[in-house]
């Protein structure tokens, strides 16, 4: 390879980051995925520094399914909870 020549830099870490935050989103998956995410997207911050702002988009995409994940599941208990009656003081 010659000097005039620019070595190709990868962002494939990154993206893989941001695509699993944003078929996350899509596709339903609220916890493993987004974990997974945000593993790929903390990993490429360290690895691709190039990338750095997709790597930070994918962790904020993923952050905020699993967080939506989590808490649209403890809503959906409490109203699973209330209409099976746990909780409810009875005289």
């Amino acid at each position: 390879m010659s000097q005039n020549q620019v070595q190709g830099t990868s962002s494939a870490w990154s993206v893989t980051s941001l695509v699993i935050g944003i078929v996350s989103i899509f596709m339903g998956w609220t916890f493993l995925a987004p974990i997974a995410g945000i593993i790929v997207g903390v990993m490429a911050k360290g690895r691709e520094p190039h990338a750095r702002t997709i790597a930070n988009w994918g962790i904020g995409v993923n952050v905020a399914t699993l967080l939506l994940g989590i808490i649209l599941w403890v809503l959906f208990a409490g109203v699973v909870l209330a209409a099976i009656g746990v909780g409810v003081a009875t005289s």
